[in-house]
């Protein structure tokens, strides 16, 4: 579990070592390789990716996650996602990127068959 930076480090984790985590909860975060996107050493903390301006395709994101532990076939961890739309360092858009990155990485649609509302 992070939030943040800590949130960043968890989906980057699940990425890169999913033959170690079961499961990974991230507050706030961004998903896992866009850290990098964007980055300069005026932005080394990848303000790119953390404003929401880095987007890809479902596909584009799972092969990002992918391409961490090439060769890699054995269980995905599973990711619970969260994010608040008053964050003002980490852009809310960034948990439609983490969706459609975890979604396609796990073989889920992206189109929920139910909702529960409580």
């Amino acid at each position: 579990t992070g939030d943040s930076s800590g949130a960043m480090m968890t989906e980057a984790l699940l990425a890169v070592y999913p033959d170690i985590f079961k499961a990974g909860s991230s507050f706030a975060g961004v998903p896992a390789g866009c850290w990098s996107a964007g980055w300069s050493a005026a932005s080394n903390w990848g303000g790119t990716c953390a404003s929401g301006n880095y987007t890809q395709t479902a596909q584009q994101w799972g092969d990002r996650v992918r391409a961490m532990y090439p060769g890699y076939s054995g269980y995905r961890p599973r990711a619970q996602l969260f994010h608040g739309d008053a964050d003002a360092t980490i852009s809310y858009k960034n948990l439609a990127e983490g969706i459609k990155e975890w979604t396609n990485v796990l073989g889920l649609s992206t189109n929920p068959t139910s909702r529960r509302r409580d």
